[in-house]
C-alpha cells in the first residue's frame, strides 16, 4: 500500500506573485506614477493653466484659478493671473456669488487664507471693489485690506483707506 504523492492545487494568486512582488520592490513612482499630493508639493515646481477647488463635504466653496502656479512649498502656491469663483452657500456652482481677479496670489493650504496683490478686483451682483493688496479670511468669511480701495455700488464710488467685506459684498465697512 503507497503512498499517493498530496494533490497541489493550482493557485491563480502564486501566478500573479512575481508581478506583485515587481512592484513593490520598485514602487509605482520608478514606473512613472506617482501620488497628487507628492508632486504637488515639489517646491520650485511651476504649473501653467492651474486649477484648484476648495469643499466642505460635496459643497464646493470657491474653484481659483491662475495661469502659472508655482510650489513655494507644501503649504504655499504662488500664481500669476489669479481668479478665485467664491459660490453661494444654498445655490452652489450654477450661481457664481463673488469673483476675485488679482495679477498675483498666494494661497496657503494650512489656513486656506488667500492673498492677492497688483491690480485686485472682487465683483458681486453691481458691487465691485478694486484695490492693490487684500486677504481672504476663510475662518472669517470675509476680505481684509488696509491699502486704498476704490467701492462702487448702485448709490455711488466711495474711496477711502482699508476695508473689511463679507464673501457676497453685502455688507462693506
Amino acid at each position: 500500500m503507497g503512498m499517493d504523492a498530496p494533490k497541489m492545487e493550482k493557485k491563480p494568486f502564486l501566478k500573479l506573485l512575481p508581478v506583485l512582488l515587481f512592484f513593490a520592490g520598485c514602487g509605482l513612482s520608478d514606473l512613472g506614477f506617482y501620488s497628487a499630493d507628492e508632486n504637488e508639493e515639489e517646491p520650485g515646481r511651476v504649473i501653467s493653466g492651474f486649477e484648484m477647488t476648495e469643499t466642505e463635504g460635496e459643497r464646493v466653496l470657491w474653484r481659483l484659478s491662475a495661469d502659472t502656479a508655482e510650489f513655494l512649498d507644501p503649504d504655499k502656491v504662488k500664481g500669476s493671473g489669479v481668479r478665485v469663483f467664491f459660490y453661494d452657500e444654498e445655490e452652489g456652482l450654477e450661481e457664481e456669488r463673488t469673483e476675485l481677479r488679482a495679477d498675483k496670489g498666494l494661497y496657503r493650504r494650512g489656513s486656506g487664507e488667500i492673498f492677492a496683490g497688483g491690480e485686485v478686483i472682487i465683483v458681486s451682483g453691481s458691487r465691485r471693489i478694486d484695490t492693490s493688496d487684500l486677504t481672504w479670511l476663510p475662518s472669517e468669511e470675509v476680505f481684509i485690506t488696509d491699502d486704498p480701495v476704490k467701492i462702487t455700488t448702485p448709490a455711488g464710488v466711495v474711496r477711502g483707506m482699508g476695508m473689511r467685506a463679507c464673501r457676497g459684498l453685502s455688507d462693506i465697512t
